[in-house]
């Protein structure tokens, strides 16, 4: 029956996080337990323990982008990419359901017709006003320079925040949704739509 068989298995993967737990209250007793030099215990060193990592039990499917495209691909739990958190400007917002819709969505286009997105480090001025990426902040830093650079979904190229604060969807490439597009993209999409008529 395959309902006590998943039953079965939420109880081994209890009776597994259990163990984890039950390991690391002896280690926090040791740890606390251990004189410093004075003959009293390192308040420091109470909380430290070691760690047994914890994987979702078997294959677990990945989504991630691609030239701003969200992708998917069928992985092991104990993968290394899946161990470590990128941090991003998005990172609250792929997390939400309408995310993992929209990536799967796109995942799902065999063919992917995205444009090769620019690595950050490939130009040195916007591609769309030839100026530096933080012209228009204040804080002339080199992580304000990181935060005022974006790609343009439509064409790919690094761009200023200036440059691409215009949003349009690109069904074509896959994005039904609005993305970022910068100001040539965006003008190129309308003058065809103005000669087409």
């Amino acid at each position: 029956d395959a309902g006590a068989a998943v039953v079965d298995g939420f109880r081994r993967l209890g009776l597994a996080a259990s163990g984890v737990v039950g390991s690391l209250v002896p280690g926090l007793a040791a740890a606390s337990s251990s004189p410093r030099e004075g003959g009293e215990a390192d308040p420091a060193q109470a909380n430290v323990a070691e760690v047994e990592p914890f994987y979702v039990p078997g294959q677990v499917v990945h989504l991630f982008r691609s030239n701003g495209l969200g992708r998917a691909a069928l992985t092991q739990a104990t993968h290394p990419s899946l161990r470590r958190i990128e941090v991003c400007q998005d990172m609250m917002n792929d997390h939400k359901l309408s995310a993992y819709a929209e990536g799967i969505r796109q995942a799902l286009i065999a063919t992917p017709r995205v444009p090769r997105w620019e690595a950050f480090h490939e130009r040195k001025v916007c591609a769309c006003c030839e100026s530096e990426f933080n012209w228009a902040v204040v804080l002339q830093s080199e992580p304000q320079r990181m935060l005022s650079r974006h790609h343009c979904f439509a064409c790919g190229r690094s761009v200023c925040d200036g440059c691409s604060s215009k949003r349009l969807a690109h069904p074509t490439l896959g994005f039904h949704a609005p993305v970022r597009t910068c100001d040539t993209c965006f003008f190129k999409a309308y003058d065809g739509v103005l000669n087409a008529s």
